[in-house]
């Protein structure tokens, strides 16, 4: 089934500059996922020293670069996927969410606090604090920014959830929805699968700075999950 799906993955990383590519789970059914290339602390922070951020670092192996899901998952017999124009799965507990991904087979799982913090400083370090849906279907600040319902609305009639990646440009982590991650501010929560602490993880929601950067105001109906890659899967 895999070979049904060569021409998305060439159209995804020819409009993306290599930037955005697919990646197929155990049973060759695909997502959009977005390559984050290894960074630094001083490519992050003013006075960053030289070494590798920790997300990119798991025991004793570093990763030249991780693969996130572009947009919101959907689920579909119980697994992640993440696609464009869907409407994000929502109202799991971790647990679920943790399965959902895991479920996809080796090198899948929950996005880390590690992850979102790296991808939170980036956007603070490069000027693009991502809008969103943080308010009916718009953004709370610049309400002509909008994407599509992609459910029933409310009993006011207001729009909740909003189809994966169908907000402009400034709803994506680079400004650009050719190459960035959608939604990260705004529309559903996400589950996050570890608070790094000095010896263990945790399981947690969204990091503390992330959550400071990128507001779930009203609706966010919640929680949802994105999914993450540490493989690009050519194999």
């Amino acid at each position: 089934m895999k070979a049904n799906f060569d021409s998305l993955k060439l159209t995804v990383e020819g409009m993306s500059g290599g930037k955005n590519t697919v990646i197929f789970d155990d049973m060759d059914m695909p997502s959009i996922m977005v390559r984050i290339p290894q960074m630094k602390f001083s490519e992050l922070l003013t006075g960053g020293t030289q070494d590798v951020h920790d997300a990119f670092i798991c025991g004793e192996v570093t990763y030249d670069c991780l693969y996130i899901g572009k947009y919101h998952a959907i689920v579909v017999n119980g697994r992640a996927y993440s696609l464009a124009g869907k409407d994000p799965a929502v109202n799991m507990n971790f647990d679920q969410a943790r399965a959902y991904c895991r479920a996809k087979g080796a090198g899948w799982h929950l996005p880390t606090n590690a992850l979102y913090s790296a991808i939170a400083l980036w956007c603070k370090a490069n000027g693009t604090q991502p809008h969103g849906n943080t308010n009916y279907g718009a953004d709370h600040a610049k309400p002509y920014e909008k994407g599509f319902a992609s459910c029933a609305r409310d009993g006011n009639g207001r729009i909740q959830r909003t189809a994966t990646g169908s907000g402009p440009d400034s709803w994506y982590h680079d400004f650009n929805s050719a190459t960035g991650i959608a939604d990260l501010c705004g529309n559903v929560w996400e589950w996050a699968g570890g608070l790094r602490l000095v010896y263990r993880q945790a399981p947690g929601a969204k990091g503390e700075l992330a959550a400071k950067l990128w507001p779930k105001t009203a609706p966010a109906p919640g929680p949802g999950l994105r999914q993450m890659c540490v493989s690009g899967g050519d194999s």
